[in-house]
Order: C-alpha cells, then sequence, then structure tokens
C-alpha cells in the first residue's frame, strides 16, 4: 500500500528540548475540542518498553465494524450529487467511486462511476476497461466475473464471490468530455429493481459543490472549504468547520526522548484526547518508506468510532514513526474526524485536505518523507478498499480521471487565490463555456484558470 500524503518540504519545524512535551502535536488552538492540539498539551510522551524500532510491515488492511446510516434520499453537498436509496443501505463514496450496498460484504450493490476523459473513448471501450478492473479484482480475491451479454453502452454479467452466485448488469452514458459508468449486481433477482432505482436516481448537482479553498500559511499549507477556521502554529496546523469537531489536523513531533512505533503512539493520542467508548472500524499498516538521510519510516492508520463530551465522532488517526539513534524518535501525526452523521458525506473531503497538508517552511529539510497513509480500510468489502482504488489508479489514470475524490489545481483571475475544484464540478455548460466555476457572494459565478 503506497503512501498518499506526499509533503513538499519536509521536517524538523521545532527544536524540540531534552524532555519532550507533546504541546499541540497540530498546533494550540483552543476551540476544537477533538482536535490533537490543544488536548496534548503539557503531557510528556513516554515511550512503552515493548516498542518496537522496526516493526512488521504487513501492508494489511483489515476492517472489524460498519454501521449504516439511515436516510432515504442521499445527498452529498461537498461532491455534489444525489441518490434515491432504500433506508438501511449504505453509501460510500471514499474509494473513488460512489458504491451504494445492502450488506458490509458488498455481495448486492450499486456502483456509479463519473469520470472526467482524458481522450475520446467510445461508451464501449469505457465498458470493457472498468469491468476488466472489476473482474480481476474478482479473481484477486478467489471469484470468478464474466459478461454474458454485451452492446455498444450495456452488458449483462454473472459470476461467484465469496462462494455466492452474482448476476449484473453495466450501463455506460458519455456526454462530451464526461462520462457515467453504472454497475449493479445481486444474489437475489428480488433486489435488481431496488437496484435499477438507486443508478436511475443518481443525480449530479454542480450548485452544490463546495470549492477547498488553499490556505497557505507562515510554516504550513493545507486546502479546505471556505470560511472553515485555521490555526497555525511552528509544529502543526488545524482546519476545523464551525461546529469544531469536523476537520483535519497535521504536525510534526522531532527528536523526542524514548523509542516507540506508530500504533503506541496513537494509542498515546488517544490518551491526551480523553476520548471514551473507542470502538475500532479497521486498521492499515503500511510499507515502510526511507528518507534520504537513510531513517526508515513506519505508519499505521486506525479509525475509530468514539465518543467525546456527548458527541459521538467518526474519525482516522494515522503517524508515521522513525526512531533515531541513541534514545530518540520523530513522529508525524494527521487526524481527521467528524460527527458520525456526517461521515459518509464529508469523508472524502477530509481525505483531500489531509493529502494535500504540506510543509512550507522549515528549520532543516529531509527530503523523500512522507506522511502516514490516509485511509485505512473503509470495510471488509473489497469493493470498497484501497486495493481495488489503487488498481482502478494503475489501469485507467492515462485515459479517464475519477470526479469522485479526483481533484483539479485552479486559480481565480480576480483574486489570485488558489482552489482545489472536484472534477465533478466541471461544466460542460457554463456561462463562460466549459470549465469550473467558483460561486460569488452575490449569487454570480467565476470562471477559475487551471494550473
Amino acid at each position: 500500500m503506497p503512501l498518499n500524503i506526499c509533503m513538499k518540504k519536509v521536517f524538523l519545524v521545532l527544536a524540540i528540548l531534552s524532555i519532550i512535551i507533546v504541546s499541540g502535536c497540530i498546533g494550540q488552538s483552543n476551540n476544537y475540542p477533538v482536535g490533537i492540539s490543544n488536548s496534548t498539551a503539557g503531557k510528556t510522551y513516554q515511550a512503552p518498553e515493548t516498542a518496537s524500532s522496526n516493526p512488521e510491515n504487513t501492508n494489511i488492511e483489515t476492517s472489524t465494524k460498519t454501521y449504516d446510516k439511515s436516510v432515504d434520499n442521499y445527498q452529498d453537498n461537498y461532491q455534489g450529487f444525489s441518490l434515491s436509496k432504500p433506508n438501511d443501505w449504505e453509501v460510500l463514496s471514499s474509494s473513488g467511486v460512489i458504491i451504494v450496498r445492502k450488506n458490509p460484504d458488498t455481495t448486492t450493490a450499486a456502483i456509479i462511476y463519473p469520470v472526467k476523459l482524458k481522450k475520446d473513448l467510445s461508451n464501449s471501450e469505457i465498458l470493457e476497461e472498468y469491468f476488466n478492473i472489476i473482474r480481476n479484482l474478482v479473481i484477486d480475491n478467489g471469484g470468478k466475473l464474466d459478461i454474458t451479454e454485451k452492446n455498444s453502452n450495456s452488458a449483462s454479467f454473472s459470476g461467484v464471490l465469496d462462494n455466492q452466485k452474482l448476476s449484473g448488469k453495466i450501463f455506460v452514458e458519455k456526454s462530451g468530455a464526461t462520462a457515467i459508468y453504472k454497475m449493479y449486481w445481486y444474489t437475489n433477482i428480488d433486489d435488481e429493481p431496488t437496484l435499477k432505482n438507486i443508478i436511475n436516481s443518481y443525480e449530479k448537482s454542480i450548485e452544490m459543490i463546495k470549492p477547498l479553498k488553499v490556505n497557505r500559511g507562515s510554516y504550513f499549507s493545507i486546502p479546505s472549504p471556505e470560511n472553515w477556521k485555521i490555526t497555525e502554529t511552528t509544529n502543526g496546523i488545524d482546519a476545523f468547520d464551525n461546529d469544531g469537531l469536523t476537520g483535519v489536523s497535521g504536525a510534526i513531533l522531532v527528536n523526542a526522548v524514548g523509542q516507540t512505533n506508530p500504533n503506541d503512539f496513537i494509542d498515546f493520542t488517544l490518551r491526551s484526547l480523553n476520548i471514551e467508548n473507542e470502538e475500532l472500524v479497521s486498521e492499515g499498516t503500511y510499507n515502510s518508506v526511507q528518507d534520504n538521510n537513510g531513517n526508515e519510516w513506519y505508519t499505521k492508520s486506525k479509525e475509530f468510532i468514539y465518543n467525546y463530551k456527548g458527541q459521538k465522532l467518526r474519525g482516522i488517526f494515522s503517524a508515521s514513526v522513525t526512531n533515531g539513534y541513541g534514545y530518540s524518535f520523530s513522529a508525524m501525526m494527521t487526524l481527521r474526524q467528524a460527527p458520525i452523521e456526517k461521515w459518509d458525506e464529508i469523508s472524502p473531503v477530509l481525505t483531500q485536505m489531509e493529502s494535500n497538508f504540506i510543509i512550507l517552511s522549515a528549520s532543516q529539510t529531509t527530503a523523500g518523507v512522507k506522511l502516514p497513509s490516509n485511509h485505512p480500510a473503509d470495510s471488509s468489502s473489497i469493493m470498497s478498499s484501497w486495493e481495488y482504488k489503487n488498481k482502478v489508479n494503475d489501469k485507467v489514470s492515462n485515459d479517464w480521471q475519477e470526479t469522485i475524490m479526483g481533484y483539479e489545481n485552479t486559480v481565480s483571475p480576480s483574486t489570485g487565490e488558489s482552489y482545489q475544484m472536484p472534477f465533478n464540478s466541471y461544466s460542460e455548460t457554463g456561462p463562460e463555456g466549459p470549465g469550473y466555476y467558483r460561486p460569488l457572494a452575490n449569487g454570480f459565478t467565476e470562471k477559475l484558470n487551471i494550473e
């Protein structure tokens, strides 16, 4: 599993004294009750005696729990789409596609995959290329999948997954430089009408999309929806919504006394935040990476549902750790979180924010270091894992860009400010022609320049 959060300039933001106090691992924002920042102030890190300097690189994702979101009409105000579904079916959109599933093992599910085409592909080419990715993934997991009937823009297929017989259909809709790949499968034919209704109810709503403004501070940069509060210190940055619970934090701790590993450092952070009743949703341990000084960095992510001051939150804690010579270590830490009822909708935006957390200025620079991988497994389902997402990226990135979880860098011609626009917000029929448009306070829009 490759690390997903790259840093343009990395490391050593704060000189740490001989006795390390984690005083705001992510800044000193008193406004955010669950930011790593203020909650760890004044707490001395005590490395467990059993900490390993060379944890095993398992590169494995596991999942222990999922939950259902009970809504009939689902609307994503950040990515800009809506659909209808049964109230006990779950929507996932953080793997690069929209997945609506009946059960956690995803043996009955619909996929909606909007794409922005880089070259002129026919409906048949899109259908075959993407189906082959799904087919190979199913084969890799011990199943099989084959097309049984096909025409230019649709197909039927059947197969076996987890020892269950599957049947399904595919539809491709293309318009100019964009296309939508729709697919569903089931084990019980009684579910087919519901699946048809789900994919037919999908609507792209450009007017709902919220662009991400790039916030450049003195030391760090992070994108966020406009009007979110940004708090920066020399060792980290917070970007949070007005609710004080939804946002992303990122920071660095350097030359701390002791030895540790990513798992123990995440556990220390949880204790510092005074989190209660945490339930592990999923976790991932990823391949190590070596910086230019020869330091080996080890990374782990843990996803939890937890209580904090009466609020039920869902968050992903990621840590990269390197143990230095003698009795010292350095760590990079990120956290993205939201109230559980907002998680499905906001998670892709938080992922984009976290993956673009950048160090702009540092007292020293160590090239080649990456921050923690930003997403453990969504669930036990192969269709919503990062194994799936990476296979898609590897195969089709030269031909199209995904519009869910995909962003393009743009600049406002009037202000010079930078924005990251979801591919899904690309308009073929904008007032000034095809392109990306930013809503203005006066009710008008501004066409943005692509960087």
